[in-house]
C-alpha cells in the first residue's frame, strides 16, 4: 500500500464538505463511469479482507486536525497557578485545546509526543507562538508587527493588530482555496489522477450541475515512510482518525478512554441515482475526525468499515466508514 498526498485547488465554490466518505463515493462513482460496474463491484468486494483504498477528510493546505488528547488536570492547573491574568490563561487555554486545526509542524510534534502539547500551550501564553494562528513569532520575523502586551487572545485588546498576522483557514471552501487530502493505496499515481481530475472537471457535491464543486489537481506525491501519516513503530497505544469513522462492534476495546465527537450524518443519492425520489440514505452515527482511540497498530489491517443497508430501496449501496489512522501515544500508561 503507497501514500499519496493529493492538493486541490478550487475553481469554484464548494458546498459540500471534503469529508472521506462523500470524496470516496466520488471517486467511486468516477471509477464507475470509466471501468464499469463490474470493477466497483469487485472493489467494493476487496473491503472484506483488505481495503484497497483509505481516504482522509480534506484539509485546508498545510493543516490537520487537532487531536482529542486529555491533558492531565494538574498540568493546566499549575499554568493556570503561575500565569498573571488567570482569566485570560484560562480562555486561552480552552480556545488552544478546542481548536480545530494545527499547522502540519505542530501535529507532527504532537503525534510524536502528545506531552509537547503542554509546551506548545505555554509558547502560546508567552507570545513566542501566536494563539490565534499558531505561527512562530519570532521564526516568521512578525514580532516586529506583534506586540504580546496588546495581544488580542491574551488581553482582549486591538483585534485589528492581531489582524496582521495571517490567522488559519476559515473552512470556507472558495474558489482559488489550496485543500489536501491524504490516501493509502494498492491503486496508481495515474489512476487516481484520471479519476480525480474527471471528479474535479464535472463537479463535486451539491451544485455541481451549476458549476459548483470545481477543483483542479495541484500536486500529487507519493509520501516516503517518514512522511507518511499512517506509519508506526509498533510502540504507539492509540490512534487518531483523518476521517469520520464507524467503529465496528467490538473493535474498541476501551471505549471509556476513548475521546471522541459524533457526526450523525444523512447522505444523498450520487451520480444517476440522485434522480431517484427517495435520494436520501438511512442517517449513521460517526466518530469526527481528530477522535482518538486506545489500540495496538499492526493488530487489525484496518478499522472501520463498509456499512451495507443504507438505503431502503438499493440494496448493494454501502456507506463509507472507515478510519485513517495515525498512531501515537495517546493514552498515559497505568
Amino acid at each position: 500500500m503507497k501514500a499519496y498526498k493529493c492538493t486541490i485547488k478550487l475553481k469554484s465554490s464548494v458546498e459540500t464538505p471534503l469529508e472521506a466518505d462523500i470524496i470516496w463515493g466520488s471517486i467511486i462513482w468516477a471509477l464507475k463511469y470509466f471501468y464499469g460496474k463490474e470493477e466497483v463491484e469487485e472493489t467494493i468486494k476487496e473491503y472484506s479482507t483488505e481495503p484497497p483504498l483509505i481516504i482522509s477528510d480534506g484539509f485546508p493546505a498545510g493543516y490537520l486536525p487537532c487531536p482529542l488528547c486529555d491533558i492531565p488536570a494538574e498540568r493546566i492547573e499549575n499554568l493556570i497557578e503561575s500565569s498573571t491574568n488567570m482569566s485570560r490563561t484560562i480562555g486561552t487555554i480552552k480556545k488552544i485545546l478546542h481548536t480545530d486545526l494545527l499547522p502540519e509542524h505542530i501535529f507532527r510534534t504532537i503525534i510524536r509526543e502528545p506531552e509537547k502539547l503542554t509546551d506548545i500551550i505555554k509558547d502560546c501564553l508567552e507570545c513566542n507562538i501566536c494563539p490565534g494562528s499558531f505561527k512562530d513569532i519570532n521564526k516568521e520575523n512578525i514580532s516586529s508587527i506583534c506586540n504580546k502586551n496588546n495581544c488580542f487572545y491574551l488581553t482582549g485588546k486591538n483585534q485589528t493588530e492581531c489582524d496582521k498576522i495571517k490567522t488559519p483557514p476559515d473552512y470556507s471552501l472558495k474558489e482559488g482555496e489550496l485543500w489536501d487530502i491524504y490516501i493509502v493505496s494498492k491503486w496508481s499515481k495515474e489512476r487516481f489522477l484520471e479519476l480525480l481530475t474527471f471528479t474535479g472537471m464535472n463537479g463535486y457535491g451539491r451544485g455541481s450541475s451549476i458549476g459548483k464543486g470545481q477543483f483542479v489537481i495541484k500536486h500529487f506525491i507519493e509520501l516516503s515512510r517518514e512522511e507518511r501519516l499512517d506509519d508506526y513503530s509498533g510502540e504507539e497505544n492509540g490512534f487518531m482518525t483523518l476521517s469520520s469513522y464507524i467503529p465496528l462492534a467490538g473493535e474498541i476495546g476501551d471505549i471509556e478512554k476513548s475521546r471522541y465527537k459524533l457526526l450523525i450524518k444523512v447522505g444523498k443519492l450520487g451520480g444517476h441515482y440522485a434522480s431517484m425520489e427517495n435520494f436520501f440514505k438511512y442517517p449513521v452515527v460517526m466518530c469526527r475526525r481528530g477522535s482518538i482511540f486506545p489500540a495496538s497498530p499492526g493488530t487489525k489491517t484496518y478499522w472501520g468499515g463498509l456499512i451495507k443497508g443504507v438505503h431502503q430501496e438499493i440494496e448493494e449501496l454501502v456507506q463509507y466508514g472507515i478510519a485513517f489512522p495515525v498512531w501515537g501515544s495517546f493514552f498515559e500508561k497505568r
